[in-house]
């Protein structure tokens, strides 16, 4: 890369609010623990920017983020994750900066179960 290259993906980078830095950041490790694509994903905690959605959406993923402040829009519903009532399993779950809040795992739906890595 040449010196202008860096000097302009840098600008573009610190561009972005704390939040876009967070996800882009995070997100190769997201998405090396994921299964294949086409795999119905849940994305607990997404927040009113959305979360990883969009780039779930983007790899081919059926992704639905879900969360209290979730988008009022498609691919997002506004409820917490244990009275979510999603009625179909997911492959995996996405909770990067959701489970420290007070979610009661007890109430998360048997379907929805997984192992974390």
């Amino acid at each position: 890369m040449t010196d202008g290259a860096a000097l302009r993906t840098r600008r573009r980078l610190w561009a972005c609010d704390a939040r876009e830095r967070w996800l882009a950041a995070v997100w190769p490790f997201v998405r090396g623990q994921l299964p294949d694509p086409s795999a119905r994903l849940l994305e607990g905690g997404c927040g009113p920017a959305g979360g990883f959605v969009p780039m779930l959406h983007a790899g081919g993923y059926d992704a639905t983020g879900v969360g209290p402040e979730a988008p009022p829009v498609p691919w997002y519903v506004q409820a917490e994750v244990e009275r979510s009532g999603m009625p179909e399993p997911a492959a995996a779950i996405v909770a990067c900066a959701y489970l420290h809040y007070d979610a009661d795992l007890g109430q998360v739906p048997p379907q929805n179960h997984v192992m974390s890595r």
